[in-house]
């Protein structure tokens, strides 16, 4: 049985959700306040440690269901703890996912979309829920993570959508909008929620200040004549909603917010920043 997401609280580096019928406990270094629920809210089925001796770990694996997953605007994401403390979803975002869903299906029209920095699919499902025999929605998913990428082919599958047209690239992002520009490729709209670090192959390294500006210069040249979209997050410190706004400024003015997740008896939690373009 398949059952949704609740953000309980935050506080003293640490996040209290519940994802799937499964009570989570972990790190979270943003929440620097003192948790607002009492120590037996607290009490969780599955906690991480971040242990100072390298000897990092969940406990209480053994209380995961068989088939751990949550259903979110009619897909299913498959959860499973990771050694990064990361879990297989980003639950902020599902905002944008019906964003997405809502803003393709008004379109009424056949659009081609790229989803860079994919993780495990929640939008790139988001998208393809919009797919109709006649207004097709083709979906890209991109992320240079080889199991990010079969994990979310997987999310395809228990969605009922693993035959919708939706082409699975594990590649650099960089690389493969080069590629696409060189052969003259075009999209209506795009995905993106970079990282604010992360490493390569070698010794390519990622800073999102640094590099975003590079990446939305590939995009521009991407555009279709008619763009449908750009929704853009970002979870570096230094830039906030106005931010990444204003990198959106050549297709026009873009909304912007912070992203949170918010609990009704608990502390809310920071984390990030979102802009979303449109043409309507």
């Amino acid at each position: 049985m398949n059952y949704g997401y609740e953000f309980l609280d935050s506080g003293d580096g640490r996040r209290l959700d519940i994802f799937g019928g499964v009570t989570v406990d972990r790190p979270a270094p943003q929440a620097e306040w003192k948790k607002k629920l009492s120590p037996s809210a607290w009490q969780s089925d599955l906690f991480y440690d971040r242990a100072k001796d390298g000897k990092s770990g969940w406990a209480g694996e053994d209380r995961i269901p068989e088939n751990w997953s949550l259903r979110y605007g009619g897909a299913t994401l498959l959860l499973k703890p990771s050694p990064q403390s990361q879990i297989g979803v980003f639950p902020e975002q599902m905002p944008n996912w019906d964003w997405l869903t809502e803003t393709l299906r008004a379109a009424c029209r056949p659009l081609k979309i790229l989803n860079c920095f994919a993780y495990t699919g929640g939008a790139t499902l988001a998208a393809s829920l919009a797919h109709t025999e006649k207004f097709p929605v083709e979906v890209c998913h991109l992320d240079a993570s080889r199991s990010a990428v079969g994990w979310a082919r997987r999310n395809a599958e228990a969605s009922g959508l693993g035959s919708n047209p939706i082409r699975w690239i594990v590649e650099d992002v960089t690389r493969f909008l080069d590629r696409e520009i060189r052969r003259a490729q075009r999209y209506d709209g795009f995905i993106l929620d970079p990282p604010a670090f992360g490493r390569g192959k070698g010794k390519d390294t990622w800073v999102l200040k640094r590099d975003l500006p590079g990446l939305l210069e590939r995009l521009e040249k991407l555009l279709s004549k008619r763009p449908r979209f750009v929704l853009l997050s970002g979870h570096a410190p230094e830039l906030g909603p106005r931010d990444l706004a204003s990198t959106l400024s050549f297709l026009g003015n873009a909304s912007s917010f912070p992203l949170a997740l918010h609990a009704k008896n608990g502390n809310d939690l920071p984390c990030g920043s979102c802009a979303r373009w449109s043409e309507t």
